[in-house]
């Protein structure tokens, strides 16, 4: 049986982001952490000011708001016989001036895992960071110019990031400066913040990688939703895999109540046009043979379903304005397909994402399609609430056939 990845995998052109309903992660036993405490440890000078200094408070106020969100909600799921787990805080930050983490080489510097754990216990001891409790989880961010080593694997090889444990009692996470291919989401506060999410799921359900993991892949909670993300709180966060919705969702399936369209007689359509995305495509059919409609779709004949939720978390409403997401779909070559969305919730929030407070007034329209390799979904509501904030949930599929 595999063990847990404890990585963030590159993502690579043909990676699937939503995965078949056969996903499911296993309690092993282990421990989970029920109120984590996030330690952010900044590692270098880097960090001491100028741009170093700002994505810093970027990357704490990140923590003080995902710690306290619906993110967590969902990973309560999870729980087990001994420990619930709930929301997080950020006891305090840290910074590391003083030294540069691992070895120079030609091209910046390396550190290994070793190094790390190390350098976690030798900071416990002389008391320069906070020892550790049973909840707290040290995130060491790396400065640019520092490849992270592990196991013979290495940073923008092989992994964007990690968590691991030393002797089961202090839990850490890995975070390197990553602006290379595979591991960049946008600018680098995107970047980091999608890592950071991914392990912090991980670390939480799975800190000392004997607790919830797929047995049959040895993929944790992030692992299975790699490609798929969305905007909370103003930050990309990573979706995570729910055995109970069977999906890759941000938060817990009850936070909620339903919004049923049929409420929305009138108001609601789909497809949008714009921006153009293909709902429906035939195979392409060698020279002479006449090509199939869609009422010709033989259902014996797919190849793949590819399930996914689309979760969209805006703090603000520009009426009108296009909010798009997107996840990497593996396309075989050849093949048709077609898209559906198969239901979808809409609504103005409270401000935490938490509660109802009523449904949109004016048009919804809602699209899904495929982009290329990118399964892409496109919403646009026209009423605005104030400043409410607006939740929106698609669940959709791609059915690749021949």
């Amino acid at each position: 049986m595999p063990g847990p990845r404890k990585i963030v995998p590159l993502i690579a052109p043909a990676a699937i982001a939503a995965r078949a309903p056969s996903a499911n992660l296993v309690y092993h036993g282990g421990k989970v952490l029920g109120a984590v405490q996030v330690i952010p440890l900044f590692w270098g000078s880097f960090w001491a000011a100028g741009d170093g200094a700002h994505l810093a408070n970027q990357i704490n106020g990140f923590f003080d708001f995902l710690l306290t969100s619906s993110f967590m909600d969902m990973l309560g799921e999870y729980s087990t016989a001994t420990t619930a787990i709930g929301r997080g805080s950020r006891p305090t930050s840290l910074f590391l001036t003083g030294s540069e983490p691992g070895d120079a080489t030609v091209t910046g510097r390396t550190i290994s895992d070793e190094q790390i754990q190390s350098a976690l216990q030798a900071w416990i001891t002389t008391g320069t960071i906070p020892p550790p409790t049973d909840n707290t989880l040290y995130f060491v961010y790396l400065p640019p110019n520092v490849v992270s080593t592990m196991g013979g694997d290495s940073s923008c090889a092989q992994y964007c990031g990690y968590h691991n444990h030393v002797g089961g009692t202090i839990f850490y996470a890995v975070e390197p400066y990553i602006t290379c291919l595979g591991c960049s989401f946008g600018t680098i506060l995107d970047s980091l913040t999608k890592v950071s999410s991914h392990e912090l799921a991980e670390a939480v359900t799975d800190p000392a990688l004997d607790a919830w993991f797929d047995p049959n892949s040895g993929e944790e909670i992030g692992d299975i939703c790699n490609t798929s993300t969305t905007h909370l709180g103003g930050f990309l966060v990573q979706n995570q895999w729910s055995n109970a919705r069977n999906a890759c969702v941000i938060d817990p399936a009850a936070s909620r109540p339903p919004f049923a369209p049929a409420a929305a007689a009138g108001h609601v359509r789909q497809p949008v046009a714009q921006p153009k995305l293909e709902s429906f495509r035939a195979p392409a059919q060698p020279s002479g043979t006449p090509g199939r409609a869609a009422a010709a779709v033989n259902v014996s004949a797919i190849l793949s379903v590819v399930p996914h939720t689309f979760s969209f978390r805006e703090n603000t409403n520009t009426p009108g304005r296009f909010l798009e997401q997107s996840a990497v779909v593996d396309v075989p070559a050849g093949a048709g397909f077609f898209t559906s969305i198969f239901s979808f919730t809409a609504g103005f929030t409270t401000p935490d994402f938490q509660r109802l407070t009523e449904r949109p007034l004016g048009q919804l329209s809602i699209g899904v399609g495929l982009r290329g390799n990118n399964f892409v979904c496109t919403v646009r509501l026209t009423d605005s609430n104030s400043d409410d904030p607006i939740a929106i949930d698609v669940s959709a599929l791609v059915v690749f056939f021949n």
